[in-house]
Formats: structure tokens, C-alpha cells, sequence
């Protein structure tokens, strides 16, 4: 049967427990895209709420969000294409080789000798981190120039103990666009709208902030803290990437219109085509580099991966909010498809890409507000039950889910305000001299 008869009608199905759960978490507005193998007519876009509360603007398949550390991806995509280029010998290329600054300034020398480009983008490096730099408050980047955070980056020190282990650390993806910079002679967003955006078509994407529009015009989200009743509160938008601070972590912002369009690009390259821009850097970056905690999953290059049955969303804010972890995906499957995934966090959104190579799916979520749970990846896990047919009773429960990291989340603000009027007793009891 059709795709329009069959899984489109499924996914319309699933609406009601998409909008619930935006109201539970606070999100006005999320952008969901789900591609169904390799036919342009076999894609679905729903947009759902509003890209700005105040003026009740919808949200469609173009409207632009932060994509938060989907950014990683491409960054790693971009380093891939300098490789083929010949402008950097291999993934096991030194840093310190491709970044003159971080050779000569690198406080500690036993990482600036041994850290390689591949250890860089898999954050199996051991570097310490400083991301509340980038990533401070309201998503202010607290570092004015990418040579000042080069600065930060050369005060890190290696920490043996997550020396060739997974360790998410943005702070390892600063020093990776500073890398970029320096072999293509470009800013990250230069080099990435050169050879990667625009001969995609991507048309709204970008590795650098939009400027400041605030209102959710030009078809841009207006961004969203939430409160712990669920109301969304307007924040400033994160400036991630601007001056190029942040930008190879998380200074993409896009929609799922032009996600769509390089998703695909990825899957032909990760499947061998040569007729992508992408120059077969897809078939090194969700490759496996470091494994990941938990059963078969791993890390490549600013991807995770794993086969289902099993749990999904390690790099999001749901797993460190469920005392038990997060639920399994694909119960009952007869295969163990391969899943190819990300997510994203900043101020003020929350973002989820997935991909299922073997059978060139893809799902992408994008959303304008830090709820009160990860509300994208809830989106995503409901799609992919949908994409796989996984049988109702197999299926996760996603609300229950949502509500159980709900009040965990809630609980850590009774434990701040706690551990704060504690430390402020005891600093009025302790003498001084």
C-alpha cells in the first residue's frame, strides 16, 4: 500500500500523544519530520503549537530552531571532507598538528602529544571540560572570540581515568572548529555553508545564530524555559555559535525540511554513492570509535549507535532523569536494525534526529523550549514504534515515562534551593581568620 494510506495515517495517529505530551513538558512548538526510505514522496511533516507564544505563529517543516548538538555531526561530517580533500592527513591526525595555537599553548603536554582528531570528535580524549563557557546562563556564550576559547581550551588537563573512554565533553568540540578553521583556511559556518549546506539546498540552516529577531518572524522560533508548572517563560535565544564560540558543538540551527535533505545525503554516503557532497565522510562518522556505558552502544563521530532492541536516548536529558534508566525500544523485533542517533540540548530548546540506515528511515524532532522533560525524544521514541510496527504491547509507554522524569526534575530544584540556604548557614557560622 501507499505510504500516504498506510504510515502516514499511523503517524497522524500519534498526534494527540505528541500534543500531550508538549503539554506536560511546556514545549509551544516542535517540528517532527519522518522519512520513510528513498521516494522524495515518502516524507511526513507535522508542525505542532507555535514558534512564538505571544504572537501565536505556527510551526511548519521550515520554521527554524536551534538544533543544539546536532551540530556535532556536522562538524564531524566537514572535518571528513578536509580529510578527502587532503587538507588533514587522517582522523588520526594530532591536534596539535592541525591547530598551530593549541601546539604552542597546551598547558598539559601529555594531551596536547597524544589527542588526535578522531579522539576529539568521539570525546574519548580525556580532556577536563568548561562547557558552562558556551552553554552559561540563558545560553549566553561567556567567551567573546573562538581565540579566546582556544584560551580555555589550552588551560584543560587530561584526566586519565577517561583517557580512550566515552565522556561527552563540548568543550573537546570547541578545539575540533578551531581544527576545521585552521585546515580550510574558513569559519566553521563558512566552510560548512560552502561545501555542505549549500550544495544540499539547505537554504535555512546555519552553524551561527540568526540575528536577533525575537518575535518568531522570518519563520524563526522565539526560545522557552520552562516553569515547574508547565508554563513556558521567553528566554533569549542561545548565542552558540557566534564568533564561532560553540559552533562546531552547537551553533546549528536549521528546520526538518533541510534535516530531511541531509540525513538523506548521509544514508547514500554512508551506503557508498559518489554523487554526494558529503565525499563518503558518513561511512567513517557512524562507524563505532569508543563504546558507549550499556549493551551494545557506542559513539562514532558525532553520532551514537546501537541495534534494537534496546534503549535509546543516552545523550539526552531523559536517561539522567529515570532512577531506573531509560525503557527499551523494539521489544518483539524479529531483526536488530541498526540506529543511527543524536540529541541536543541548550537554554531554551531540545532537539532529536534518528536514523535507520538499513532501511533509510529517518526521524527528526526539533522543539523551542528546555522542558520539563526531553520532550523530542519521547516524539522520537513514538515514531520509530510506528516506523517498525512494533506491537502495542511492546510498545513504551512514553507518558508514564515523561511523568516519572518530570518529578525527578522538579525534585532537583527543592535540593538546589536546600543545598543553597545550607552552604549560606554554614558560611555565617564559620569564623573568621
Amino acid at each position: 500500500m501507499a505510504f500516504t494510506d498506510t504510515l502516514h495515517h499511523r503517524l497522524d495517529s500519534i498526534r494527540p500523544a505528541i500534543e500531550a505530551l508538549m503539554r506536560l513538558g511546556g514545549t509551544p512548538g516542535l517540528s517532527l519530520a519522518v522519512v520513510n526510505g528513498e521516494d522524495d514522496n515518502d516524507v511526513y511533516y507535522a508542525g505542532f503549537g507555535v514558534r512564538d507564544v505571544a504572537s501565536g505563529r505556527p510551526v511548519d517543516y521550515n520554521t527554524r530552531f536551534p538544533a543544539c548538538s546536532l551540530a556535532k555531526a556536522v562538524s564531524a561530517t566537514a572535518m571528513g571532507i578536509l580529510i578527502e580533500d587532503g587538507r588533514a592527513s587522517s582522523w588520526d591526525m594530532l591536534a596539535k598538528d592541525a591547530v598551530p595555537a593549541f601546539a604552542k599553548g597546551a598547558r598539559d603536554t601529555d594531551l596536547r602529544d597524544r589527542t588526535t582528531l578522531a579522539d576529539l570528535f568521539s570525546h574519548r580524549s580525556g580532556m577536563s571540560t568548561a562547557g558552562a563557557l558556551v552553554g552559561g546562563s540563558e545560553g549566553n556564550v561567556l567567551v567573546a572570540a573562538q581565540e579566546d576559547m582556544l584560551r580555555v581550551v589550552n588551560e584543560q588537563s587530561l584526566l586519565p581515568e577517561r583517557l580512550g573512554k566515552y565522556c561527552y565533553n563540548s568543550t573537546a568540540y570547541d578545539l575540533c572548529g578551531a581544527a576545521i578553521e585552521e585546515l580550510s583556511s574558513s569559519s566553521v559556518a563558512a566552510f560548512v555553508d560552502e561545501r555542505i549546506f549549500q550544495p544540499l539546498g539547505m537554504q535555512r540552516s546555519s552553524m551561527e545564530p540568526p540575528p536577533r529577531s525575537g518575535d518568531g518572524d522570518d519563520n524563526t522560533c522565539t526560545c522557552y524555559n520552562v516553569l515547574d508548572d508547565g508554563t513556558p517563560m521567553r528566554i533569549p535565544a542561545a548565542r552558540v555559535g557566534e564568533n564561532g564560540v560553540g559552533a562546531a558543538s552547537g551553533g546549528l540551527w536549521t528546520c526538518t525540511r533541510d534535516l530531511v535533505s541531509l540525513y538523506r545525503a548521509m544514508l547514500q554516503d554512508f551506503h557508498g554513492a559518489n554523487d554526494t557532497p558529503l565525499r563518503g565522510a558518513s561511512r567513517t562518522t557512524m562507524k563505532a570509535h569508543v563504546t558507549m556505558s550499556g549493551h551494545d552502544q557506542a559513539y562514532g563521530l558525532g553520532w551514537a549507535r546501537t541495534r534494537l532492541p534496546n534503549t535509546l536516548g543516552q545523550i539526552g536529558l531523559n536517561g539522567r532523569l529515570l532512577p531506573g534508566g531509560m525503557p527499551t525500544v523494539g521489544n518483539g523485533l524479529q531483526q536488530r536494525p541498526l540506529v543511527i542517533y543524536h540529541q541536543g540540548t541548550l537554554p531554551g530548546a531540545l532537539a532529536c534526529a534518528l536514523l535507520l540506515p538499513e532501511t533509510n528511515q529517518v526521524v527528526v524532532v526539533l522543539s523551542n523550549a528546555l522542558a520539563l522533560t526531553d520532550v523530542p525524544d519521547w516524539v522520537v521514541h513514538l515514531a520509530v514504534e510506528e516506523l517498525l510496527r512494533i506491537p502495542e504491547k511492546d510498545r513504551v509507554d512514553a507518558m508514564a515515562y515523561a511523568q516519572q522524569s518530570i518529578a525527578v526534575n522538579l525534585a532537583w530544584y527543592d535540593g538546589v534551593q536546600k543545598g543553597l540556604a545550607m552552604a549560606s548557614t554554614e558560611e555565617k557560622r564559620t569564623p573568621l581568620g
